[in-house]
């Protein structure tokens, strides 16, 4: 069964698609659990992925805002299931041989910081074994954003290195 995105997205005019990705950001803020469940079961943003070229750039700021918004619920499950589906690459297809700091530049920049911030502990793993390369080597490897990322995923190996040095707990006798 289609859904209304495959049929009103790719033959949308830009206002269009802007309200759809508004409608949709809205219901990720507001529904939570229902809008999950239908965006993961559905594939929506799998679907939706070709609105990250779109030539409007109010439409992959849109699209990136519906992500931040899906994602920053900080739910592992949704986290494992974007790791899973690189749902980010799209994203840091965007950044790519785009150099100067403008709007699109720092709403990923927002999103980015913003899995820093909430302490996404799946999410922030991911993004420095799959993009190390941009993270750390790239041409915004000095920006706070990006140093922040390094820096908790260092403090995110550090806490796994404790918790696999620490002695099991003995179970009392009796």
């Amino acid at each position: 069964m289609p859904l209304l995105v495959d049929r009103l997205v790719p033959a949308a005019d830009g206002t269009t698609k802007s309200l759809v990705l508004d409608v949709l950001t809205y219901c990720a803020s507001v529904h939570g659990q229902r809008i999950k469940y239908y965006v993961t079961h559905n594939g929506v943003l799998q679907r939706l992925e070709s609105l990250y070229s779109d030539p409007s750039k109010c439409i992959r700021l849109s699209m990136i805002r519906f992500f931040r918004t899906f994602v920053s619920s900080n739910d592992e499950a949704l986290n494992r299931y974007v790791t899973k589906h690189d749902l980010f690459s799209p994203i840091f297809r965007l950044t790519q041989g785009n150099h100067r700091d403008n709007m699109l530049s720092s709403a990923v920049l927002d999103l980015l910081n913003s899995s820093v911030t909430l302490n996404m502990r799946v999410i922030v793993p991911y993004l420095m074994e799959k993009y190390r390369g941009q993270i750390a080597e790239g041409p915004r490897a000095a920006h706070p954003v990006m140093r922040r990322i390094r820096e908790k995923f260092d403090t995110i190996l550090q806490e796994r290195q404790q918790q696999m040095k620490k002695p099991a707990t003995e179970l009392p006798h009796g």
